[in-house]
């Protein structure tokens, strides 16, 4: 048997997947941050360029302890670029990176502190862009360009909420988290075209609302078809035919239900009204439920509102039937399976604290994947860094003692 780390991976001599592959994170957001998590986790070596005296903005962003997450597996490097001599620091800096992953658009390069000579490096990185929406096309694009509009362009929204009332935005960063997890996995596939052909890497701009669309897929050409959009209808998934919401129990958790056809929803409807239920021809039939769901839906409410959540998964696990509850992040946490598959770990900040949160996902068995501390401190590594890139120790030390760098 493989030994393994409190965190759950690999402690053998196994492969490390991006060992060697530097990374320049130059960004301020969570889609581009969430890029390099991603590539951190597989073992590339990762700089946090951030700007004193502040630091990066994803420090900020409420709960503080999200930075502890976002930025595990990540290196600090700080520099204060309007002091003199830190375009020799970001200069070494750069000569380093493999790969930056930014925010910021093409066409605001020149002006920016950190990357306006990247364009006119001998070897150039790649560079990946995680743009919000029209930040790279705004002349095709009169639209807002904030990275949490993302969202809204997607056709997503339309989709969620009740009937005919108002569209409700998903209170966390989906578009941003998505189109971070395409981008990665864009750059390792770049990184591996331009490795095989011996060429230079593409840019690749990778917009927010793309990763969203390519999520709904079906979207688009259903409507094409059907000659008009799928709107919103609550919990039931669009052009529903089936069983399909969530019920409150006793105990007040939330219960998923689905039964898609004939043979699922006949046990759904034996395990909450018996055999006359089952047997009722108003729900013999796919339409039949369908014309009748409101019917079917008063009977779950009655039926889960008179039993706990334990006493529902319960019963539905010995008659066959297709539920689960809705969790939150306390269920989450509890929840052994979850543990077991290694999903959430606890690690502890530099303080002492314990922090719970999501282990390496994807999981590659063979690979040697680990979270090996959480967020640095502010310029934590900015001396490694530099010297890395070339500088010297008395050149650092020069920079610190001015305060160009931390």
């Amino acid at each position: 048997m493989n030994a393994a780390n409190k965190n759950g991976t690999n402690t053998t001599k196994a492969p490390q997947a991006l060992a060697g592959v530097v990374v320049l994170e130059i960004a301020s957001a969570p889609g581009a941050c969430f890029t390099s998590s991603l590539l951190a986790d597989f073992n590339a070596t990762v700089y946090v360029c951030e700007t004193l005296p502040t630091g990066s903005a994803m420090r900020a962003l409420e709960p503080r302890e999200w930075w502890a997450i976002a930025a595990r597996n990540k290196k600090s490097v700080a520099v204060d670029p309007k002091v003199a001599g830190a375009d020799d620091a970001i200069k070494a800096l750069l000569s380093l990176a493999h790969v930056i992953v930014t925010d910021i658009a093409p066409s605001e390069r020149k002006n920016h502190a950190w990357l306006k000579g990247v364009d006119a490096m001998q070897r150039k990185p790649l560079i990946v862009d995680v743009l919000p929406t029209g930040a790279d096309r705004p002349d095709a694009w009169p639209w807002s360009k904030r990275a949490d509009m993302a969202a809204a362009v997607t056709g997503m929204m339309a989709l969620t909420g009740e009937a005919n009332s108002v569209p409700v935005q998903p209170e966390f960063p989906l578009a941003e988290y998505l189109a971070g997890a395409l981008a990665a996995l864009r750059a390792v596939a770049e990184l591996r075209r331009a490795g095989v052909t011996h060429s230079q890497p593409q840019e690749l701009i990778v917009p927010m609302h793309q990763a969203v669309n390519r999520m709904i897929e079906w979207q688009v050409p259903i409507a094409t078809v059907m000659g008009r959009p799928e709107l919103r209808d609550g919990n039931t998934f669009p052009m529903n035919f089936s069983i399909s919401n969530m019920f409150l129990t006793k105990d007040g958790k939330y219960i998923a239900v689905s039964a898609a056809n004939d043979a699922t929803a006949a046990k759904l409807l034996e395990m909450i009204g018996g055999a006359e239920l089952r047997d009722d021809p108003r729900f013999s039939t796919t339409q039949a439920r369908l014309n009748g769901l409101h019917v079917i839906y008063a009977i779950l409410d009655k039926w889960m509102g008179d039993r706990t959540s334990a006493e529902v998964n319960d019963t539905a696990e010995k008659a066959g039937v297709v539920l689960g509850q809705i969790y939150d992040a306390d269920d989450i946490a509890k929840e052994a399976h979850l543990k077991a598959r290694g999903n959430i770990l606890e690690m502890r900040s530099a303080d002492g604290t314990k922090v719970a949160m999501p282990g390496i996902i994807p999981r590659v068995e063979g690979l040697n994947a680990s979270i090996r501390h959480l967020g640095p401190a502010l310029g934590a590594d900015t001396g490694e860094a530099l010297a890395a890139g070339g500088l010297a120790a008395g050149a650092i030390e020069r920079l610190r003692k001015a305060g160009a760098i931390a």
